[in-house]
């Protein structure tokens, strides 16, 4: 089984940073992107990870797999239920999208292609990190109305503009990059802030202010790490990549994430969605990917059954959902069964 703890492995030649841009794909299939419903998906995957191992062990032909999920608890089950390849294949990876993007952005320093940076969730003198990170925006309006004038955006809350500046680096906006967050659609960020072309202007100023504030300190938003590894892609080495990508629950990752995983993969990728389930507001479309994909549906899960899927359609439709921008109507799955009931229980002791 691959050690994600050790793919750092030795130091190599760096190579110079480079600009994410279009990719030759010889070897590459386009990645498959799977529109699923519950508990479709991660079977799937499951036993294309299994394909993979028995193809490896009866052929002898090396397949470097990744199965990739969002939370520590997923990568659990995912381990339990992978078990024996795990036991009997060492090409096997099982991680979380943030812990496998970490490792590689640990290879880059080493490579001596970026520069190492502090994170946050650490104590910067006695204070907490979303609070020196507030203060420094603060900071930053102040600096932005002695050096541009007065604006109405600087009366912004902090608190917005961490938010927002968070939210361009999850859809893969870097610096000296300002046309790709002018053409960005802010339909999912609310209607109580507009934005025209020229307080963009004015927003993208501000975000590369705090961007250079962070490399001044020496410090990094969890979400800089994909776009470090997106825009280092030719400093990657290959020992680090893998023939086989599968991607669960991938409606939660962001598109940079996504795309950071899509420079990881060498022959496929095979990812499962089901935008129903998404629990963060980290909305895109395949199309912003700007890689080689396609997608298909698949709507008949081996378990859930039509009266499941139309009373969960019923909870979404009744508010918990608010604000999902998905308008097409799903398909019910043909697989009948009894009419679920919900029951109601006041605590813990009575459940």
């Amino acid at each position: 089984m691959i050690d994600i703890d050790q793919m750092d492995g030795e130091k190599e030649s760096s190579a110079s940073e480079q600009k994410y841009g279009p990719q030759e794909y010889s070897t590459k299939n386009p990645v498959l992107i799977i529109n699923g419903c519950a508990d479709v998906g991660r079977l799937l995957l499951l036993e294309q990870a299994r394909r993979n191992c028995r193809a490896e062990n009866e052929n002898g032909t090396e397949c470097k797999t990744a199965f990739f999920t969002f939370q520590n608890t997923l990568v659990r089950a995912a381990e339990q239920q992978l078990e024996m390849e795990k036991t009997q294949n060492r090409n096997l990876l099982i991680s979380t999208v943030r812990a496998c993007l970490q490792k590689i952005y640990g290879v880059l320093v080493k490579n001596g292609t970026v520069q190492p940076r502090r994170f946050p969730n650490q104590q910067l003198n006695g204070k907490n990190d979303k609070n020196d990170r507030l203060m420094m925006i603060r900071q930053i309006l102040c600096a932005h109305r002695e050096k541009f004038g007065k604006h109405h955006l600087q009366e912004l809350t902090p608190d917005f503009w961490l938010e927002e500046f968070l939210w361009m680096k999850q859809m893969n906006v870097w610096t000296g990059e300002a046309e790709s967050y002018l053409l960005l659609s802010r339909e999912n960020r609310g209607s109580s802030v507009f934005m025209s072309r020229m307080d963009r202007i004015v927003a993208y100023q501000l975000f590369e202010m705090y961007c250079h504030e962070l490399e001044v300190r020496g410090e990094t938003d969890w979400e800089d790490v994909p776009l470090l590894v997106i825009r280092n892609v030719a400093a990657i080495p290959k020992r680090v990549k893998f023939d086989c990508v599968l991607v669960d629950e991938a409606q939660d990752l962001s598109l940079a994430e996504f795309t950071a995983l899509s420079m990881l993969y060498e022959k496929d990728m095979m990812a499962v969605l089901d935008k129903r389930q998404r629990i963060y507001e980290r909305i895109w479309k395949p199309e912003q990917l700007q890689i080689d994909w396609t997608s298909r549906p698949l709507i008949q899960p081996p378990r859930t059954t039509r009266q499941i899927a139309a009373l969960a359609e019923s909870v979404c439709q009744n508010g918990m959902s608010a604000g999902m921008p998905d308008k097409e109507q799903p398909v019910l799955p043909q697989r009948e069964g009894s009419v679920p009931c919900l029951v109601h229980l006041k605590d813990r002791m009575a459940e």
